[in-house]
């Protein structure tokens, strides 16, 4: 009997931008999203327009769900966040 590899199965991140007022960045802000699993290999790096990305991620079942996130955009500071722990099951909230 085989069992299906748990790096097939996937989870979405919802990452959201923020200026320093606590409001979304605007929709025409180009951000530069990296992100990087616990192996530190970058999983996701490109630029997008607006505040909201939601790539998908694959699920270890392991050390490798704790990904790095980092946000860039011109005329603001970088910032990122770690861990950032994901599972297929985990539901949206604040920690």
């Amino acid at each position: 009997m085989s069992f299906p590899s748990t790096a097939s199965q996937g989870c979405t991140l919802a990452v959201t931008c923020f200026d320093g007022t606590r409001q979304p960045l605007p929709p025409a802000a180009e951000i530069l999203y990296t992100i990087r699993d616990g192996n530190q290999k970058t999983i996701f790096r490109d630029f997008r327009r607006g505040p909201i990305v939601m790539p998908a991620l694959p699920f270890y079942n392991n050390l490798g769900d704790n990904y790095t996130v980092i946000a860039w955009s011109e005329g603001y500071q970088q910032a990122g966040f770690t861990p950032v722990k994901i599972a297929p099951n985990a539901r949206s909230g604040s920690s």
